[in-house]
């Protein structure tokens, strides 16, 4: 859970670990993050849409390159380095109060 963003206040960093379901190893170069495609802010049921709450009022950035080859049926490894931070728009962004922020990672 990410918690502390606030109008123009500072990134909060996004990490995470990796697992490789797979029978054979598997090389991570990098982790990128997006906002998830369906309903992306919402309330925090998961499904309603946040009224007044938009990826406008959202910054994701950073870079992850990790490199690290995971072994086959194995949890292990580690990333870093990607953040998100909430924009100050001048405007209310009450609607972005208790909103849930749904991202999607993915690696390559």
């Amino acid at each position: 859970m990410i918690t502390g963003l606030v109008p123009g206040g500072s990134a909060v960093t996004l990490a995470g670990d990796f697992t490789n379901p797979n029978t054979s190893p598997v090389k991570v170069a990098a982790v990128t993050v997006a906002f998830r495609a369906t309903n992306p802010i919402t309330l925090a049921d998961g499904t309603t849409p946040a009224t007044g709450c938009t990826t406008d009022d959202y910054t994701l950035g950073g870079t992850s390159t990790i490199g690290p080859e995971l072994a086959p049926n194995a949890t292990g490894g580690s990333w870093t380095g990607l953040t998100i931070a909430m924009n100050n728009l001048g405007t209310n962004q009450d609607g972005c109060k208790n909103a849930v922020v749904h991202l999607t990672y993915s690696s390559s």
